[in-house]
């Protein structure tokens, strides 16, 4: 009997696995440098202080019957989108660290990273498949995937849009399900579904009774949601069916400004990753396209067509269907919050992702059409394509450096700042941040103004403290201490003993004369204004003594520790030996001052 040889490449070592395997790993490796390699830097952002931050007291039953009275009611005609959302909020908020929902994050676009390329690959050779993927996972226009609230509502939406057009062919039931669920999450995703009859697999013809029945499903379906949500008095439903016909003109506006806006961003982020990337972005693109490419021309790694291709009719169906999808994922943009969808960066930039199907399958068919003209096309379009890959993951390590990090550490360290001062705070006290005549540019990024300031920061002060120390604060009728970013335009009502600031998402926050504080931003430090008056709605109110009322400040939350609490060393290095240095670092210089 002979022994079998050793294999020099074992099968676990990623360069020698073969097929769908290596493509998926690559995918993997394409989003978590594009989206999340800094993410050890990331926190939270803009709504996660409204969804994610006030789940953290919650137990398993809180969040149960949250998610069942969202079922029931229809909150804001989302129902599974919010009831979802508790449930994903809680799981995330079980553990002393937001990595774990950044590595959720990280897995849900890599997952519809995958589920893409197996879509393309019914359409166009591996190639061409592949590298929409990469685009479909970089999509550049839309730089909010790295946002934990953003994960129900956006990427597992996703996921079930991706989902229904898979099995649009297999089992309609099961597609229609899954794009109902899409639906009955946030709406803007499923339209992109009405493509599925164009997406033909390789061999089928073009069918117009499918595509008749499809369409009744596409316009039944939302029209009664619609329907439903106006029934129920849900606000956007009543401006669909109280003004329909100003809601149609702008359709056809929203469509051309939002494929525009995308298009050019794709365009412009990569240009400005080669012509303003330095150094370091252009190793990113160099190891990146090179990678692709070596991986490519392995042939342990190819993938043999063992179905024919498209003929050019049926790969020009494709694309009406993917200029269709792409378009469709824009028909809700008429509305005056979303209205003209031209961002491309920060929280709502998310509006662009339900046309990123269609836009990427788009570019599918343009690389494939190019792929069969010629051999020497095809090494051109391989090259090409493989550094346009890698200039997006080069704008992608971009944006997460100037916004995701550098928007945390301005949050985080304000928040600790305004902790800091927590020893002179009494019941009923505001902090009032002048945002007027503060340094805006120390708190802003590009992606992330400083207007989490005044949406955001009134209700994120009373949960960052200890439940004991906020019962403390509210006992005998008291509110609670908390803060509020204050600009001129904001509405501001005079009441008996002090004034009333009106905000639209959040309640009246009530100013008394003496029991506020006054602080503006300079340089990313926060200064307390000793001014005497504050002269507001024809009120003059004298600001609160900054004298300390307790010997320790205010004790933090669990949400509070896990999202302030400055890094720590690690212990082998915090107790290590340097010399001269005894003793170790840790007891010659005490511990770390947070940050």
């Amino acid at each position: 009997m002979e022994h079998a040889p050793l294999s020099p490449s074992p099968a676990f070592i990623p360069w020698t696995m073969k097929g769908v395997t290596l493509r998926y790993l690559l995918i993997f490796a394409v989003a978590f440098f594009g989206k999340f390699l800094f993410a050890s830097g990331f926190g939270f952002y803009e709504d996660d202080y409204l969804q994610i931050l006030p789940i953290y007291p919650f137990n398993l039953g809180d969040a149960l019957h949250r998610a069942w009275f969202d079922l029931r009611t229809w909150t804001h005609g989302e129902p599974v989108g919010f009831a979802i959302s508790e449930l994903h909020a809680y799981f995330v908020t079980r553990f002393d660290t937001l990595l774990v929902g950044f590595l959720l994050g990280l897995i849900l676009v890599s997952v519809n990273g995958c589920l893409f390329y197996r879509l393309a690959r019914r359409f166009f050779p591996d190639f061409p498949a592949f590298v929409a993927a990469c685009v479909f996972v970089l999509y550049p226009a839309d730089t909010s995937e790295q946002i934990i609230m953003n994960q129900p509502w956006q990427l597992l939406n996703l996921t079930f849009v991706l989902l229904a057009f898979l099995f649009y062919r297999k089992n309609i039931t099961i597609s229609y399900g899954l794009a109902l669920c899409s639906l009955l999450t946030y709406e803007h995703f499923f339209f992109p579904f009405a493509a599925a009859p164009f997406f033909l697999n390789r061999g089928e013809r073009f069918s117009f009774k499918r595509c008749i029945s499809h369409a009744f499903f596409v316009v039944i379906a939302p029209a009664c949601m619609i329907l439903t949500r106006d029934f129920l008095g849900e606000p956007r439903a009543r401006e669909v069916t109280a003004s329909p016909s100003e809601v149609f003109s702008k359709v056809p506006s929203s469509i051309g400004l939002g494929l525009s806006n995308s298009v050019q961003t794709f365009f412009a982020r990569m240009w400005d990753a080669i012509a303003h990337g330095g150094s370091f972005s252009w190793g990113i693109i160099i190891l990146t396209g090179l990678c692709i490419v070596l991986v490519f021309r392995r042939k342990e790694a190819s993938i043999p067509e063992n179905e024919p291709e498209h003929s050019w009719q049926n790969l020009l169906i494709i694309a009406g269907g993917a200029a269709f999808a792409a378009a469709a994922g824009y028909v809700l943009a008429f509305r005056p919050d979303n209205y003209p969808p031209i961002l491309n960066l920060g929280r709502l930039s998310g509006w662009n992702a339900p046309a990123s199907i269609g836009v990427c399958i788009l570019l599918g068919c343009a690389i494939t059409a190019i792929w069969r003209l010629s051999s020497v096309g095809r090494e051109i379009m391989a090259w090409v394509s493989a550094g346009a890959v890698g200039t997006l993951v080069a704008a992608g390590v971009y944006i997460q450096r100037i916004d995701y990090v550098a928007s945390w550490d301005q949050q985080r360290s304000f928040l600790q700042q305004l902790f800091a001062t927590s020893n002179t705070w009494s019941p009923d006290t505001v902090l009032v941040i002048d945002l007027d005549n503060s340094d805006r540019k120390s708190m802003s990024t590009p992606g992330f103004p400083l207007y989490w300031l005044t949406i955001d920061l009134p209700d994120a002060v009373p949960q960052l403290m200890h439940i004991v120390a906020f019962q403390e604060f509210t006992k005998d009728h008291h509110a609670c201490p908390m803060a509020i970013g204050y600009m001129r335009g904001m509405k501001s009502v005079a009441e008996p003993g002090g004034v009333r600031l009106e905000m639209d998402n959040h309640a009246p926050i009530h100013i008394k004369d003496g029991y506020f504080q006054m602080f503006q931003i300079h340089h990313g430090r926060l200064v307390r204004v000793s001014d005497p008056v504050w002269s507001i709605a024809g009120v003059q109110l004298h600001p609160q003594s900054p004298e300390a009322r307790r010997q320790w400040g205010v004790p933090l939350s669990k949400a509070g520790m896990i999202l302030l609490r400055g890094n720590h060393l690690w212990p082998s290095v915090d107790n290590g030996l340097m010399y001269p240095t005894t003793p170790s670092y840790s007891r010659a210089f005490g511990n770390l001052p947070e940050e």
